[in-house]
């Protein structure tokens, strides 16, 4: 027989909240209600609830509504693209139905109100403000150069017992970055998640534990993977959870950089990420076990080049504003332009389509409720192999139409300055490094600074080869 445990009043008060709205939806709901109310008041409207009490009034909302709109502009008095004008008008259609109770969209009683925003559409469409905006791919050597700091890290922080640690693996990083190792496979975990997840680039992301990532090793393929075994709530799936069936994988294997000696293996990397983390709270009482804890920064009870020190805070966890700034921080570490965590995603769905995976399949991954919705955010451009092909078939349309067979045309890839990347500049410390092993002597001031400076940055066992 079913039974009931006990509840205390705390926990059902937070039950009671799941699937609400976020406090980000609340708060711009409110803004542009207030919005809106500051323009009634220039008309003369000073209670918006006595418009709605006879058709009149009804009436003269609908035109002060669609005044609302036709007068908005927003950054040097442009008018909005057409997806922000509705993400405003449907904020103010359901602040006045929570308030009032009344459905502006009902067409009974606003007969004015769609009609008036058809005409505004039309507006925006005409001046090229329906146009919607491709999400923008990370640039490959944007990726390559994340990759490669990835891989580094990993044998770095591996390596930190060995004598040649300094040598030659950390010599291999950025001096900036030698005191943030941590930190960089922490937003590498990330990335990772979000990549082969091609999940959104900050939700949920906070809420992950270790816990919910399991080693998988394929009962017929070779194939090893970590795959998360948890459903979640996203945008698409708030009651029923997201399909753990359908989810990406972080998969084991080996990524020849362009260096054509470094390698990257996703898996590994992420494997070693989670041994790194302490797997619970060391606080009494204390939520723990979180798969991004925050990292420890060097101090004097803390040096991460010590092989023996925990690296991570067991009991505090990384906030999801942080998080969803893990690829522009990274971008800075490797000095590339900054892109955004969204990009990583736009990035998977392009590399599948690429590839020639079905729209049906990419949907499966990302969650899409369909197709439909997927083309329309992700793949709203031609690139020029698509663009051959279809003028190709343009061209030979009268021969085809005869008998003869298309030829699928095929590009030659143009040799730029992008198709390879640049080696990894030398850091400051490898030059010095170097300029030892070939009996340089360093002895200008500048360069004696320079030589102090970087001792400064390293932990005290580093001091003797100097």
């Amino acid at each position: 027989m079913p039974k009931n445990k006990d509840l205390d009043q705390e926990k059902f008060d937070e039950y009671l909240k799941l699937g609400d709205l976020k406090k980000e939806t609340y708060y711009n709901r409110d803004r542009f209600y207030d919005n809106f109310n500051t323009f009634l008041e220039t008309k003369g409207v000073k209670d918006l609830g006595e418009l709605f009490k006879n058709q009149e009034g009804r009436n003269k909302f609908a035109e002060l509504f669609a005044a609302f709109f036709f007068t908005l502009t927003v950054r040097d008095d442009e008018r909005p693209k057409l997806g922000y004008a509705e993400n405003i008008k449907s904020h103010l259609k359901n602040k006045i139905l929570a308030t009032f109770n009344i459905d502006i969209s009902n067409s009974e009683n606003f007969q004015g109100v769609e009609a008036n925003w058809r005409k505004y559409t039309v507006l925006l469409t005409n001046e090229g403000k329906s146009v919607t905006t491709h999400k923008e791919e990370i640039p490959p050597y944007t990726v390559e150069s994340l990759w490669m700091l990835f891989a580094r890290t990993q044998a770095a922080l591996e390596n930190r017992d060995k004598d040649n640690y300094m040598a030659d693996f950390l010599t291999k990083i950025d001096v900036e970055l030698h005191d943030q190792l941590n930190k960089v496979m922490m937003y590498g975990a990330c990335y990772l998640v979000i990549f082969f997840e091609v999940r959104r680039g900050r939700e949920g992301l906070a809420e992950l534990k270790q816990a919910d990532f399991r080693l998988v090793e394929d009962d017929t393929f070779e194939y090893k993977y970590y795959k998360k075994f948890r459903s979640e709530g996203d945008k698409n799936h708030q009651t029923e959870g997201t399909n753990v069936a359908c989810s990406g994988v972080i998969p084991f294997g080996d990524i020849l950089l362009d260096d054509g000696v470094t390698v990257f293996n996703p898996g590994k990397f992420f494997g070693y990420y989670l041994s790194l983390l302490p797997p619970a709270a060391t606080k009494e009482g204390g939520k723990g076990g979180f798969l991004f804890q925050k990292a420890k920064t060097n101090s004097r009870n803390f040096s991460i080049h010590n092989h023996e020190e925990t690296l991570y805070e067991a009991n505090m966890k990384v906030g999801k504003e942080t998080l969803s700034q893990a690829l522009p921080a990274l971008c800075v570490m490797v000095k590339s332009k900054k892109c955004t965590n969204h990009q990583i995603r736009a990035s998977a769905i392009m590399y599948m389509r690429r590839a020639g995976i079905s729209f049906n399949t990419i949907q499966k991954i990302t969650g899409h409720k369909s197709v439909e919705s997927l083309v329309q955010n992700y793949d709203l451009s031609l690139e020029a192999p698509d663009l051959s092909n279809i003028m190709g078939a343009l061209k030979q349309g009268p021969a085809v139409a005869t008998g003869s067979e298309f030829v699928m045309s095929k590009l030659k890839t143009r040799k730029s300055a992008a198709a390879g990347l640049a080696a990894s500049q030398c850091s400051l410390l490898q030059a010095i490094l170097a300029c030892r092993e070939e009996g340089a002597a360093l002895a200008s001031p500048k360069k004696s600074r320079l030589h102090n400076k970087i001792k400064a940055r390293l932990p005290r066992y580093f001091w003797a080869p100097y």
